[in-house]
């Protein structure tokens, strides 16, 4: 009995020492600064349906008149798929 008490404990330590990974991601506030949003108009160049991240390129005018392409992260394929969209939306 105290064996498998034993065997129970080491596996439910084993795993929940795991798990934190697990839940790991990527924060955007350590990419992006909130307070400093950035807006621009522009023609859409590219969509990119890779994961874990879309992308869509958008080559747009800076004050200066030189064109400029900015890269926006999207959802991933799977998300935006789930939403309606397919690699013909755009």
């Amino acid at each position: 009995m105290t064996r498998n008490l034993l065997t129970i404990l080491c596996v439910a330590a084993g795993l929940l020492l795991a798990s934190p990974p697990g839940f790991a991601h990527h924060s955007a506030s350590g990419e992006f600064d909130n307070n400093k949003p950035l807006e621009f108009t522009g023609t859409v160049k590219a969509i990119e349906w890779v994961n874990p991240h879309g992308y869509v390129q958008v080559d747009a005018k800076d004050q200066t008149g030189k064109v400029v392409t900015y890269r926006v992260e999207i959802m991933a394929p799977n998300g935006l798929y789930r939403a309606g969209w397919t690699k013909n939306s755009v």
